[in-house]
C-alpha cells in the first residue's frame, strides 16, 4: 500500500513533540480518531498522531485536545494532569459472556445485569449477552425489579470469554433483599421525576437496584439500597433523582436512609458572540459560572445536516479554579494543517445545548466518599442556530 506523504509528515510533527520540551513527564496519548490535534499553552493547534504518542508535558499546563470520530468532534480544555485519561490508551474489553435468568415474570420483569461497564436485559426467553464484559476478576451485579426487588451479587468472577455464566435464578438463597427507604425532592414545581439507585462495588461495577417514575404533583417515592452489612470495604450506594428544567443530583452513601434531595437551579443561559468573515470569522461563547455546578462546563453545538457535530468540553482546572464566566472561543481548525478540509467550519455552528456539574473531570464512582453529592443541569434546547 503508497504511503501518503502527508501521512508521514504528521507521525514526524507527533514525534517532534517528544523533543521540543524536555520538562515534563512524558504522557501517551491514544486519540483513536480519523484526525486529533493538540494546543498546548502559548501555541497553536497541531495535528497529532491519531493512534498513539508519547511527549512531555508541563505540570499543570493548560491543554486543548480535538478528535473527530464519524460526524462528531470532540474538543476538551483540559490540563497535563487530565489529558492523558482524556486520550487514555487503555484497550477496550472484549470478553463476550451469556447468561440465563430464573425466578422472575420473564414477560414483564425488568432485570438488569452488569459487570464493569457491560450492561444487558433479558430477552423474552430469559436469555442474555453481556457484550464487552471486564477482561479479568469482575463483580456481577443483577437485579430483578419485580421480585420484592431482589439482588444478586457475584464478586470476583473471571467467567472465560464466550463462556456461559451460571444461572442467576432470583428465587434461590443467591437473591437478597434490598432495603426499602424514602426519598423526598425539594426543588420539582410540580413536574415528573425519576429516582434510580445503583450500588458500586470493589471492582467498579455499578450495578442498577431501582429505577421509579415520580408522578408530578409528589414529591416523595420508595427507594432501595444494598443495606450496610452486605457492603465491602469501598462499596456504596448512589441515588440519582433526574428533575425538571435538565436538573438532576447523585448521592453517595453506605447506609440506607430516608433522605431529602434538593436539585439546584436552572442552568444558566450563555452568550454567543460572532465577528469576522471567513476565513477570518471567530466564535465565542460565555456562560455565567454557578456555585452548585463549578466542576465542568460541556457546549454542545450543532449545524444543519450533514454536518459536524461539535462538542466542547472544559474543566475547572483549566481555567485554573472555578471562573467568573466560562469563556470558551471555537477554534479555527481550517487553519491547522492536517485538518480535513472537507469538512464544515465548525465556527459556523450553532449552540443547542449546555451542561454544567459540579461532578469533577472523568469522575469514577469508586472514588466517591460518603455524602458526596454532585448537582448538574442540562440548559434549553435551541439557544442559538446557525
Amino acid at each position: 500500500m503508497p504511503v501518503n506523504p502527508r501521512h508521514t509528515v504528521i507521525a514526524l510533527l507527533g514525534l517532534c513533540f517528544a523533543c521540543s520540551d524536555a520538562t515534563g513527564p512524558m504522557v501517551t496519548l491514544c486519540p483513536d480518531a480519523a484526525w486529533a490535534g493538540i494546543e498546548r499553552e502559548g501555541m497553536p493547534w497541531e495535528t497529532i498522531a491519531t493512534a498513539r504518542i508519547s511527549f512531555p508535558l508541563r505540570g499543570g499546563e493548560r491543554i486543548g485536545l480535538a478528535r473527530m470520530r464519524g460526524d462528531s468532534l470532540h474538543i476538551f480544555y483540559v490540563t497535563a494532569e487530565q489529558a492523558e485519561a482524556t486520550f487514555s490508551c487503555e484497550p477496550p474489553p472484549t470478553k463476550v459472556l451469556n447468561g440465563t435468568v430464573q425466578g422472575i415474570d420473564r414477560e414483564s420483569s425488568l432485570t438488569p445485569i452488569s459487570m464493569g461497564n457491560s450492561v444487558a436485559y433479558p430477552f423474552g426467553n430469559g436469555e442474555f449477552i453481556l457484550l464487552r464484559a471486564p477482561d479479568g476478576p469482575a463483580d456481577l451485579v443483577a437485579t430483578a425489579f419485580d421480585v420484592d426487588p431482589v439482588t444478586i451479587i457475584r464478586r470476583n468472577v473471571d467467567y472465560p470469554d464466550g463462556s456461559t455464566i451460571p444461572v442467576l435464578d432470583f428465587s434461590s438463597g443467591e437473591g437478597f433483599s434490598l432495603q426499602a427507604n424514602t426519598v423526598t425532592v425539594v426543588g420539582l414545581d410540580n413536574f415528573e421525576y425519576s429516582a434510580t439507585t445503583h450500588v458500586i462495588t470493589q471492582r467498579g461495577t455499578q450495578g442498577m437496584l431501582r429505577y421509579i417514575f415520580g408522578q408530578g404533583g409528589t414529591t416523595s417515592v420508595p427507594m432501595y439500597s444494598v443495606s450496610e452489612s452486605r457492603l465491602l470495604n469501598g462499596e456504596w450506594n448512589s441515588l440519582t433523582i433526574d428533575g425538571p428544567y435538565g436538573l438532576y443530583v447523585t448521592v453517595f452513601y453506605r447506609s440506607p436512609s430516608d433522605r431529602t434531595v434538593t436539585l439546584g437551579p436552572r442552568s444558566s443561559v450563555p452568550t454567543v458572540t460572532r465577528s469576522g468573515t471567513a476565513p477570518n470569522r471567530a466564535m465565542r461563547i460565555d456562560a455565567a459560572s454557578q456555585a452548585e455546578y463549578g466542576s465542568q462546563i460541556t457546549l454542545l453545538l450543532c449545524a444543519v445536516q450533514p454536518a459536524l457535530q461539535p462538542t466542547i468540553i472544559a474543566t475547572k482546572e483549566y481555567f485554573r479554579g472555578t471562573p467568573v464566566t466560562w469563556s470558551l472561543t471555537v477554534p479555527d481548525f481550517l487553519a491547522v494543517e492536517g485538518f480535513p478540509s472537507a469538512w464544515q467550519d465548525p465556527r459556523t455552528s450553532g449552540l443547542c445545548g449546555i451542561l454544567v456539574t459540579e461532578r469533577p473531570y472523568l469522575f469514577s464512582p469508586q472514588s466517591a466518599r460518603e455524602g458526596d453529592t454532585y448537582r448538574s443541569a442540562l440548559g434549553p434546547g435551541v439557544i442559538y442556530t446557525p
